[in-house]
This record gives C-alpha cells, structure tokens and sequence, in this order.
C-alpha cells in the first residue's frame, strides 16, 4: 500500500532504510505516470488531439491480487482523472468494484466486453485476473486500439499478431511500421 513505505521511513528517518523507502515510493508515484505519457504518444501516433481519445481503464482498485475493491490510493482513479482533465472521455470497468463506487468517481463504468470496440485506449491498471475476460483480444480484433498492459498479464506476440493494436507495458511500445521500408 502506498502509505506502508512512509510508515516505515518514519520510524527512524536517518536510517539507511528509510531513505531507500522513500526512493522507492518516489519511483513508484512516477512509474503511476507512465500510462500517461504512453497515451499521449499514441495519440501523436494518430494524429490526433489527446482530447479526442476514448480511454478504457481497467482495474481501478489499488491493487489486483490479492482481490480488493478498495478505490484509496488508486493509481488508477489518478491516472482517469488527469485524462478527464485533459478532456478525455473516460470509462472504467473492475471485476470486483462496484458500478456505484466507480459512477461515485466521475468514470463511467461499463462492462468490459461491451465498451472494448468503443474505446482508442485500453489501459489495464491492476492485475487481478478477472478483469481479463475470455475473448478479450478477438473483441479488439477490428479496433484501431492502444493496449497498455500494465502488470505483463498478456502475452505480447499474441497481443501483436492483431495488425490494428498497438502493444505496450512498462518499458515497451510495438514499433511504428516504416511504410518506405517496404518499397
């Protein structure tokens, strides 16, 4: 949890220990922000404004397993709510958080398999595996889509053997095609 490495650093802040708490937490909160960037590189991709995207987030708990459907300290929530911000149209889909605390945060909730083909961005947030359902990748399959996939639940050379979905995770985005390469 979030709070765990600042209660930790509080009991002696001078301590080697600490410190390296505090490093890590400041890792962590900037790694929150890589979905981001990853978005705004896709929609540059596109050609088109951030503002114009359909963002599909996908486990809004603050962690996956083991199961939870506490929203606090979401990483998830802050990355909906800067993309709102920078007038995005956000959905959110969890297997174990209810529609009513999802509406409750300003996301629209939806059913996964239903919003998949309405959406440019599918960003999966947390690894619980229910929020993967069977069919997933077949769904997609006709959509132009960005699918970060935050915890490596997916097998990327399955992922990208789909021509119209562009792959990413912590570190990784499938190339753009160099058409003149192919002349």
């Amino acid at each position: 949890m979030t709070k765990d490495p600042f209660l930790y650093a509080a009991v002696d802040s001078n301590n080697g220990h600490a410190v390296l708490s505090r490093s890590g937490r400041a890792v962590n909160s900037q790694a929150g922000h890589y979905p981001l960037k990853i978005v705004a590189r896709y929609a540059k991709r596109l050609g088109r404004p951030l503002s114009d995207l359909s963002v599909l987030l996908v486990g809004l708990a603050f962690k996956g397993w083991p199961e939870t459907n506490d929203l606090r300290g979401s990483t998830a929530l802050d990355i909906g709510l800067e993309l709102m911000d920078k007038g995005c149209k956000v959905f959110g889909y969890d297997a174990v958080v209810k529609d009513t605390l999802i509406k409750k945060t300003g996301i629209t909730p939806v059913q996964i398999l239903d919003a998949v083909d309405e959406c440019d961005v599918l960003l999966i947030l947390n690894n619980h595996p229910g929020n993967l359902p069977e069919g997933l990748l077949e769904r997609l399959q006709g959509c132009q889509t960005l699918l970060f996939d935050g915890w490596s639940q997916l097998n990327r050379q399955d992922v990208e053997r789909y021509n119209n979905i562009t792959y990413s995770t912590m570190g990784y985005m499938t190339p753009e095609i160099n058409e003149t390469s192919f002349e």
